[in-house]
């Protein structure tokens, strides 16, 4: 037996109420031995416990719900059946007291048996109609059945064009996340890539940082030979002009001297023409080669003189064009340092704005929205920092490391 099925249900309800009404018949069958409401009352709760057996013994269905209204409406129909039967029984008592000395006894006897009769007949024809109403549910089940398959095959051919459309919607979504996935794919790999040329332009950044190290020490050893330089010319200026001053003077001495002398010569040459003229017997001859030698010799401390002169004021050239090349070389040297210091605080500035550059594209590379601008944004830094690298190391002279304020310099 189907126990979803309600017709069946039914079928088993009243095969249940017609067994209670065939034990409650047996019953009656002997009210010449029972004929008390105590007695009826027991014969009806042992009826109904076996009505109940058998309906519970029948019908399993999965519904609770159905199972319960089923036992209800027996129980009704039981009761409903007692209480018709009190009455009766009610009724036959007091037609038996009114009527005790009445001889006919066979007269309730018919009547109880007609009384089953029409009940019987009534049951029956309960049945009937129960069985029509029960066919009426079984056409309807078979059109439920039939509009269920139906709706069954609709069903299977939406689940299937359903289906069919999700499949292609998600083959779809998978071609597009594919190709989503391979241009993440290829955004990463260029991410690698442009971290790996960050590295080395780090690395690249960090040589830099030696040389320009190497640089700092160079420079402060330029430095400290400029200052060494600056005082040698500062000593040997010094030291020129103590030593030109002193010639001057030895020369003045030696002039003073030499004046002095030739101013003795000339007063004893006059004195000896004077001599001569008084005198002109004396040797004259000798005289005259005297006065012939000094006369020369006097030509000759004058031309040396003159020659003292000259190269008394050569020295004081000489001495006025070492100081000025020496100035001249001191202020090119600074001017020189000048430059350099510039140029080495421009490349400094340079280098510590692209690392500040490149810091902030690292940041950026967390963030996948700003990924896909990244790539120009590292081409166009590296390019200005490689262009600027590239004008550094062509002229590595006008570099200055005195100051910097990079932590990688």
């Amino acid at each position: 037996m189907d126990h979803d099925d309600p017709t069946d249900a039914k079928k088993v309800l009243v095969r249940s109420f017609l067994h209670y009404v065939e034990l409650m018949r047996k019953d009656y069958d002997c009210l010449g031995q029972a004929r008390t409401l105590q007695m009826l009352n027991e014969s009806h709760a042992k009826a109904k416990d076996e009505a109940l057996m058998v309906l519970d013994s029948e019908i399993a269905a999965d519904d609770p719900a159905v199972v319960g209204q089923l036992r209800n409406r027996l129980l009704q129909n039981i009761e409903q059946q007692l209480d018709k039967r009190r009455n009766e029984l009610e009724d036959l008592s007091n037609w038996k007291a009114v009527s005790s000395n009445d001889s006919n006894d066979g007269g309730i006897e018919v009547r109880m048996e007609k009384e089953l009769d029409q009940q019987k007949q009534h049951y029956e024809l309960l049945l009937e109609t129960k069985a029509a109403e029960m066919d009426k549910l079984k056409q309807e089940r078979d059109r439920m059945s039939s509009e269920n398959e139906e709706l069954k095959q609709r069903l299977e051919k939406s689940t299937s064009q359903a289906t069919e459309m999700v499949q292609s919607d998600l083959d779809r979504q998978k071609a597009l996340y594919e190709n989503l996935l391979k241009s993440k794919d290829l955004e990463l790999e260029e991410l690698r890539q442009d971290r790996e040329r960050l590295s080395r332009n780090v690395e690249e950044l960090q040589h830099q940082a030696a040389e320009v190290s190497q640089l700092r020490e160079e420079k402060n050893r330029l430095s400290s030979e400029v200052d060494s330089l600056r005082q040698q010319v500062m000593a040997n200026t010094k030291e020129a002009a103590e030593e030109a001053a002193r010639h001057k003077a030895e020369l003045e001495d030696l002039t003073r001297s030499w004046q002095q002398m030739l101013r003795t010569k000339e007063e004893l040459l006059e004195f000896k023409t004077e001599e001569s003229t008084r005198q002109p017997n004396l040797n004259f001859g000798r005289e005259e080669e005297d006065i012939r030698q000094l006369k020369e010799e006097i030509m000759l401390k004058d031309k040396s003189i003159r020659d003292l002169e000259i190269l008394l004021q050569t020295i004081d050239n000489s001495n006025e064009v070492r100081k000025a090349c020496l100035q001249k070389q001191l202020r090119n040297e600074q001017e020189k340092l000048n430059v350099t210091k510039r140029a080495f605080q421009a490349h400094v500035q340079a280098v510590n704005r692209a690392i500040s550059k490149l810091q902030g594209l690292v940041g950026l590379m967390l963030n996948p929205i700003m990924r896909p601008s990244l790539v120009e944004r590292f081409a166009a830094t590296l390019s200005d920092l490689q262009q600027h690298s590239d004008s550094v190391m062509k002229a590595p002279d006008s570099i200055d490391v005195s100051e910097t304020s990079h932590p990688y310099i």
